[in-house]
This record gives structure tokens, sequence and C-alpha cells, in this order.
């Protein structure tokens, strides 16, 4: 059985409504660091739009 690209896991989790980097990565269990990097590239092939939101104290 051939296994699904790393970025298709990705949607697939966005898509099943995670959209925090966490729990992305809590259900994928891809590292943080390989994570960061597939989420540039959906984001650069505009298949995701990233907001990023800080905490202001």
């Amino acid at each position: 059985m051939e296994r699904e690209p790393k970025d298709v896991i990705v949607l697939g989790s966005i898509r099943r409504g995670k959209i925090k980097f966490s729990t992305i990565q809590s259900e994928t269990k891809i590292t943080a660091e390989e994570l960061n990097s597939i989420l540039e590239e959906l984001e650069k092939k505009n298949y995701i739009i990233v907001e990023e939101k800080r905490m202001v104290w």
C-alpha cells in the first residue's frame, strides 16, 4: 500500500478542523521543523492562508 505524501496528510488534518500548529503536529506526528516547512510550501502554492496570532501583554 502506498503512503500519502506528508503535505496531503497535513491538508487532511486542516480539513478536519485542526487549525493550530500544535494540533496539526499532534494529529500528524510530523516534527515541528518539517511541519513548518510543509506549511510554508502549502502557503507558497496558495493552498492555505497562514494567519499568525500573537499574545499581547
